[in-house]
């Protein structure tokens, strides 16, 4: 009975082998349902009017909601979510503003990521196994920031300080933005092994690899072909045989 195209409420189901039943349709709506993401212990989902957030406690789940502050405008509302295994927070993102949302506590800031007006987010993630989020504009920036908001650290240690503090921007290019070929922008791949990140660069089809922790371009490789995607894959475990 959603009032638009995009749903409004969730449901939790309980998988049998070949087929899944509904346990129960929670209470509380989400209009405009749009994002979602999971850490240890919360289901997080974007709604029009804020974040409505599912608590796993064992078998048992309970939806609350986190109504959005008075950061947002009218035509502001949580679209994109990102969650990290090793994070209490979650991030949102509002079109380029920026939200540390924690569940547990029921707070959502907004995160001052140094943004130019004309930025656009296009590529943004946790990395160093939590320890940092980076961001990807489309202006050719990839901003830096550390996380201090760990599980493991506990509710006091993040209290303390703010979840995200910035740390550094690495300018990717310094050519005309206008020469980036149609259809084509800047991507972003995290490192799940290092600290490190790749940036693809169509305007002069190269790929970029950025040291985290140095913040600083350390390599430039060249491509004969001007690249649209870039994922990261992984590293293969070493064969167990010569052949």
């Amino acid at each position: 009975d959603s009032a638009t195209t995009l749903p409004d409420k969730v449901a939790l189901y309980h998988g049998h082998d070949d087929h899944f039943d509904e346990e129960l349709i929670f209470d509380e709506l989400c209009p405009g349902l749009h994002g979602s993401a999971q850490n240890a212990n919360f289901i997080s989902f974007g709604c029009t009017d804020g974040v409505l957030l599912i608590a796993q406690d064992g078998d048992t789940f309970t939806a609350s909601k986190l109504e959005n502050t008075e950061d947002f405008s009218d035509a502001m509302r949580i679209g994109t979510l990102i969650g990290d295994m090793h994070a209490d927070h979650f991030v949102g993102f509002a079109g380029a503003s920026m939200f540390a949302i924690h569940a547990e506590d029921g707070e959502m800031e907004l995160v001052d990521w140094q943004s130019s007006e004309e930025a656009g987010v296009i590529g943004y993630g946790f990395a160093d196994k939590g320890e940092k989020f980076v961001l990807l504009d489309n202006q050719g920036y990839l901003t830096i920031l550390h996380y201090h908001g760990h599980e493991h650290e506990g509710a006091a240690t993040a209290a303390e300080e703010a979840a995200f503090e910035f740390a550094a921007k690495v300018q990717l290019t310094s050519a005309d933005l206008s020469t980036m070929p149609t259809g084509s922008r800047f991507e972003l791949a995290i490192s799940a092994s290092d600290d490190k990140a790749y940036v693809l660069n169509p305007i002069d089809s190269s790929l970029l690899t950025v040291d985290l922790k140095d913040a600083e371009v350390v390599t430039t490789k060249q491509l004969n072909f001007v690249p649209h995607k870039l994922v990261w894959l992984g590293i293969a475990e070493p064969a167990a045989h010569d052949h």
